[in-house]
């Protein structure tokens, strides 16, 4: 995938670079934006955010380090609530870029301001039970992601600021061995995983058969109606129902027009219940999370390390991750442990970015990752088989190291 990469206006006061995919080929031959240019945005947005309430802590608090800690965790949270449009946004746009490697055009709620606070759901819309159903024949396993990339971008969010902490975080705010730079990311990371979670937990409560019945009086034509309605409780549907036709989904809606598209909790078989309620469980692996309490790692004479925990929906089920990074004074490293769990056994997996491999005059970081996959990413697959991938580039993840 080429990019073409620009360091915003503010990047280099903040401490790093912020990532702005100009072009991102080919999915901008057929749509923009891409999963990369909208999270980009997204994260480009909150990690300005943090770095003005960090000069404001600067001006307020000066050297206090434990006053500053202790109160910037919670202001950095409101901040991250005011500024959820957008990654709400940014969620959006995943599931539709998913839509459009499936050949559905969409449309994206957030787009419309007066949905930014005011609204209970933002729906993806203007989308066809016809383009559903063919798009689910042709392709199960990019049907069942397409639920689950919301979340995915939530989560890729979250990663990304706490990345950028522990890489571009700047002088120690302490003496002691924790690392804890001045811009409060905590609370925009804290922010993601715990929107997350909540949708999680709404997806396995009987407050999705209210609100699917109150939707069902307004939404009188299928282009009004969300794609999918709760995301976790479709991901869990249909990654057991791969090959069930879109028909056969539900009744008539009640208008008449279409098929009642939305999933709720009571309407999942035991076996799915099962597994929402156990991704429910994992998603508390996401808080395992050092950076979402303003520990952005820990000095030792050898260099600067992290680790955390985290899990995330996936087209063939869930996917537990451990993750590392260690920051010496000329490169860095930041390696992922993976353990995806479909049905049967266990895929594992391992993926690292070492960064400023080449360091002048111009940074280069090298990606790689091996892992196990289901056959056709299936989450009842009997076979698996290997799957890898390798680049190669300059970026605004890099060490930043002199």
């Amino acid at each position: 995938m080429a990019s073409a990469w620009l360091a915003l206006a503010g990047a280099a006061l903040a401490g790093g670079e912020i990532p702005l995919s100009l072009f991102d080929a080919p999915f901008n031959l057929q749509a923009a934006p891409s999963m990369a240019q909208s999270m980009e945005l997204a994260y480009g947005v909150e990690r300005l955010a943090a770095w003005g309430l960090g000069r404001g802590a600067d001006a307020v608090f000066g050297d206090n380090a434990s006053l500053r800690a202790g109160l910037m965790v919670p202001i950095s949270y409101g901040a991250a609530f005011a500024l959820k449009p957008a990654p709400g946004w940014a969620h959006e746009e995943w599931h539709r870029a998913v839509m459009t490697l499936g050949g559905i055009q969409s449309a994206n709620g957030y787009n419309q301001p007066a949905n930014w606070y005011g609204a209970s759901t933002v729906s993806v819309y203007e989308v066809s039970d016809a383009e559903l159903s063919a798009f689910k024949a042709a392709d199960p396993a990019g049907f069942v992601r397409m639920s689950a990339a919301g979340l995915e971008a939530s989560h890729a969010i979250a990663l990304a600021l706490g990345d950028d902490a522990f890489l571009h975080g700047g002088d120690s705010l302490t003496d002691g061995a924790l690392y804890m730079p001045g811009d409060p990311i905590s609370g925009f990371v804290l922010f993601q995983e715990t929107v997350n979670f909540i949708y999680y937990a709404v997806c396995t409560s009987e407050a999705l058969d209210d609100e699917a019945a109150a939707l069902a009086e307004v939404e009188l034509t299928e282009d009004s109606r969300d794609f999918v309605g709760a995301d976790c409780a479709a991901w869990a549907y249909d990654l057991h129902r791969p090959d069930e036709p879109w028909a056969e989904r539900g009744p008539t809606h009640p208008s008449g027009q279409g098929v009642e598209r939305y999933i709720t909790y009571s309407e999942l078989s035991a076996d799915e219940q099962a597994t929402l309620d156990r991704a429910l469980g994992l998603s508390l692996l996401n808080f395992v999370n050092p950076h979402m309490f303003g520990i952005h790692g820990l000095e030792t004479g050898s260099g600067r390390f992290i680790a955390q925990l985290g899990a995330l929906a996936a087209p063939f089920g869930s996917v537990v991750e451990a993750r590392g990074g260690w920051k010496g004074d000329a490169r860095a490293v930041m390696a992922t442990l993976h353990a995806g769990l479909p049905a049967r056994g266990v895929a594992p997996g391992l993926s690292a970015t070492i960064y400023d491999v080449v360091a002048a005059p111009v940074a280069v970081d090298v990606s790689a990752g091996a892992w196990l996959q289901p056959e056709d990413l299936r989450h009842g697959a009997a076979g698996s088989g290997a799957a890898g991938s390798g680049a190669a580039g300059s970026g605004a993840a890099g060490s930043g190291a002199a």
